[in-house]
């Protein structure tokens, strides 16, 4: 008789224990994804000095090494538009355009379309990150179009200008909101 009044009230414990300890889970794992974030953060922000510093050095190799690093880093889900994505997109940008200056500098036609195709590449992988109506968002859809039209791809670099054109009449519009409100 003690075991069948025992035996349910095992179990709302048992319940009870679990519905308590889903919080608590779920609030370890958002420390852990800050936690992540902000080492990511901390490699993006290293590999941005380095870049800089080989830029000024015109090391443009190992400038574009930094790059490269910055955008490998895997920042953890939930922290779109972040400094730390924000930096990750400008490195898309920033590692896009020098890949496009050196093909422009390239005779052998095969190098110079594989160096374009990694710049293109580049730049559509920072949209897939950058905010929906950003400057950055703005330049990637700008110097995806110029890759485009250096390839020879004219529909294609419309496309991007015209997606450039659209963000930039937002960024206009809220800019106007800005100095009336």
């Amino acid at each position: 008789m003690r075991s069948r009044i025992l035996a349910p009230r095992a179990a709302l414990l048992v319940c009870l224990a679990a519905l308590l300890a889903a919080p608590v889970s779920a609030q370890a794992q958002k420390a852990d994804a800050k936690k992540q974030y902000e080492l990511a953060l901390d490699q993006a922000i290293i590999h941005y000095e380095q870049f800089k510093i080989h830029l000024e050095n015109k090391e443009n190799a190992k400038a574009m090494k930094e790059l490269r690093s910055i955008v490998d880093i895997e920042f953890p889900d939930g922290y779109e538009g972040s400094d730390g994505v924000l930096l990750q997109v400008d490195a898309h940008i920033l590692l896009g355009e020098m890949i496009v200056e050196n093909a422009s500098k390239e005779k052998d036609a095969k190098k110079k379309a594989a160096l374009i195709d990694d710049a293109v590449g580049l730049f559509r992988q920072g949209l897939l990150k950058a905010p929906a109506v950003h400057e950055l968002t703005y330049q990637l859809y700008m110097d995806l179009g110029h890759a485009y039209k250096m390839a020879g791809k004219k529909d294609d670099a419309l496309k991007a200008f015209e997606n450039a054109q659209k963000i930039n009449k937002k960024l206009q519009e809220a800019q106007k909101q800005n100095k009336s409100g």
